[in-house]
């Protein structure tokens, strides 16, 4: 009595090598987008940025055209120069007023 081989390890012994790679590739690009699609559909769901219903408009289109939806969305929602925007520049420097400095 021979080795017991089992028939997955004799089909992928038998199968070229280019098709194994392209297998894997194929994988790690779905792997990708389901952590990538997921992550960011978390984080728009929590968002108030939009409405109830354009959430959900967003969150379809997410998964339909991924990639380039959350680039789209990601540019739509950047905030703007000018704008109110929280920076964590002066995190140890006492308050001060602008326009008071030389004073």
């Amino acid at each position: 009595m021979g080795p017991n081989i089992s028939l997955a390890t004799k089909y992928f012994t038998d199968m070229p090598i280019e098709i194994i790679i392209k297998y894997s590739l194929f994988a790690i690009l779905i792997i990708f987008y389901l952590i990538y699609t997921v992550r960011y559909s978390l984080k728009l769901n929590k968002s108030i940025l939009f409405s109830k219903r354009l959430r959900y408009f967003h969150l379809v289109m997410i998964w339909v055209v991924p990639f380039l939806w959350i680039f789209l969305l990601k540019n739509i929602t950047k905030s703007a120069p000018g704008s109110f925007e929280v920076e964590k520049k002066h995190e140890n420097e006492p308050f001060f007023d602008i326009y008071n400095i030389g004073e």
